[in-house]
């Protein structure tokens, strides 16, 4: 092969600056300085294409030269070198991507002897691993991938649900397009936030709304905001009008606990934007999650973020057995956590997928989610349906109740630890010998489950261990409601725990909430009496038939 001897270096790098306003940011150097072989020398050729067409494809990649990891200092035109920093956490991670535009040129180790090279596209794909001997200059690999599963047929679309990095115009969004394309997702919600582990508002977005939205025919990114109250806990907008203020509260700067998350929430939700509970409800030092998703501000709960952290779901399960039916999302939280293996996605190392069928845009997403026709994954690809419905659905039976047809199947091309059924909040059914399909792990469960009265299940698993950092790879969807002659969802029990846990959480703000004045203090605590009052007149059995799912209803 002949050498490129003018050849233009490019990195694309982000930069972390915390003086004044935080940032991170994108920047492309693209110096026209000519190197000669010598400073170039050994090159690695990397080819990556779809096995089933031979078109180019892009694709994260990972190397290592003679058994040690290697970071390239650059890439050619056909590549993208994306550089994340936390510097408050000390995370750093390069990450290193395939366009899909033509060959990748990559500096190898002076005097390198073998070469390995790691290729993964998101999750549905198959990885890649080659190895070749530097034998000579340059060294040309070829990576063929290939779809495993039938997602995209059946409609599902890859979503990282939840990222922070500043986008600080529109020109930007092409390496940002890369690297989705790279990590096969289809939707990224980038969200402006304020404090936390980051002094100062940071993750820029350089507009809102639908100037703030950007598609390249594919994929969509939306631009939103992580609203966060050192009390309250954090929430999620997903493409919202324009920023509220003042994005973090209960710190020095802004220091009360208001407006309150449910009212941020409705206001965000009048604009436009999708608007739920993030981190599974779990931040804050008393999250009002509970009361929100109650009282009607929250659309989702957000039960897993990272590339391995599936929240505690006590809190979830509970609000699904009392009716509130939030579907499930997720995220990776970058820059958070950077690290990954060899075969994981950067982007979307946790994701969501949300079946939006062919149609592309966030409106077409957040009704998708809005549905629940959701499930999460760090691996792992769920297919699950009662009777024949899948997850965000609703089943029907008539007064005398009925047996459903449970079928659920988890499949990876990494080791499966076990597939559940959750019912109410419990496991009904678990498979855990997995059966090699080719390439592909499964387990499968075919099972009748009786409904006697109104309830919800989902199906949920763990896959391999993850090296980095610890844990199983895990997966869940949102739940099927059954609905046994239109009556509503309702546990006794659990409701009771929510009207326990409301009302000590009301007399913690009642004693302990920062308020500029008294209304601010009734409108805090009218959160709690309203979600309470909804409550109340369930447990005093004042429950409305469900209207519309269900005929009669």
């Amino acid at each position: 092969m002949e050498r490129h001897h003018r050849a233009r270096r490019f990195r694309l790098v982000s930069l972390a600056v915390f003086a004044g306003c935080s940032a991170i940011w994108l920047a492309l150097d693209s110096d026209a300085q000519i190197e000669s072989d010598r400073a170039w020398s050994p090159i690695l050729v990397l080819n990556v294409v779809e096995e089933a067409t031979g078109e180019w494809s892009a694709a994260r990649f990972s190397i290592s030269v003679d058994g040690k990891p290697h970071e390239p200092r650059w890439i050619g035109p056909h590549g993208l070198r994306f550089v994340s920093v936390h510097v408050s956490k000390r995370q750093t991670k390069v990450v290193t991507y395939a366009r899909g535009t033509g060959p990748v040129w990559v500096p190898l180790t002076p005097g390198a002897k073998r070469v390995k090279v790691d290729v993964v596209k998101g999750l549905d794909y198959l990885p890649v691993s080659l190895e070749a001997d530097v034998s000579e200059d340059p060294v040309e690999v070829r990576a063929r991938l290939r779809r495993w599963n039938r997602l995209r047929e059946q409609g599902w679309r890859a979503a990282d649900a939840h990222l922070h990095y500043d986008r600080i115009g529109p020109d930007g969004d092409r390496d940002w397009f890369a690297m989705m394309a790279g990590d096969d997702i289809a939707h990224s919600q980038f969200m402006t936030l304020r404090g936390g582990m980051v002094p100062g508002t940071w993750a820029r977005q350089f507009a809102f709304g639908e100037q703030g939205e950007a598609a390249d025919g594919t994929r969509t990114i939306v631009a939103g905001e992580e609203y966060r109250d050192r009390m309250q806990g954090h929430i999620l907008l997903f493409g919202l009008g324009d920023l509220i203020a003042p994005i973090m509260a209960g710190v020095p700067d802004a220091p009360y606990n208001f407006p309150t998350l449910a009212s941020v929430m409705r206001r965000a939700r009048a604009t436009g934007a999708l608007a739920g509970i993030a981190h599974g409800g779990t931040m804050g030092t008393s999250s009002t999650a509970l009361a929100d998703a109650v009282g009607g501000a929250a659309e989702f709960v957000e039960i897993a973020n990272w590339s391995w952290e599936l929240w505690p779901l006590d809190n979830w399960y509970r609000l699904l057995n009392c009716g509130y039916a939030l579907p499930a999302t997720a995220g990776t939280d970058l820059p958070n956590n950077p690290r990954r293996e060899p075969w994981q996605p950067f982007l979307g190392g946790m994701r969501m997928y949300a079946k939006t069928g062919d149609s592309t845009g966030s409106p077409t997403w957040n009704e998708a989610v809005r549905r629940g026709e959701t499930f999460v994954s760090s691996g792992p690809v769920l297919e699950f349906a009662a009777n024949g419905v899948g997850p965000g659905g609703t089943l029907c039976l008539p007064a005398e109740g009925g047996s459903v047809r449970v079928s659920a199947a988890m499949r990876s091309p990494r080791d499966l630890q076990r597939l559940e059924l959750v019912r109410d909040g419990a496991v009904v059914a678990m498979a855990s010998e997995q059966v090699r399909e080719g390439e592909v792990r499964s387990l499968r469960l075919e099972t009748e489950v009786q409904f006697d009265r109104s309830g919800w299940i989902a199906a949920r698993g763990e896959g391999a261990p993850s090296l980095l950092p610890g844990g199983n790879e895990v997966a869940h969807t949102s739940a099927v409601r059954v609905l046994v002659d239109g009556e509503p969802i309702w546990s006794a029990e659990d409701g009771e725990a929510l009207v326990s846990t409301l009302r000590q959480q009301r007399n913690h703000y009642e004693r302990n909430g920062r308020y500029a004045t008294a209304s601010d203090r009734e409108e805090a605590l009218a959160v709690f009496d309203q979600a309470l009052d909804r409550l109340h007149a369930k447990t005093r059995g004042a429950k409305q038939r469900e209207v519309g799912p269900c005929p009669g209803g």
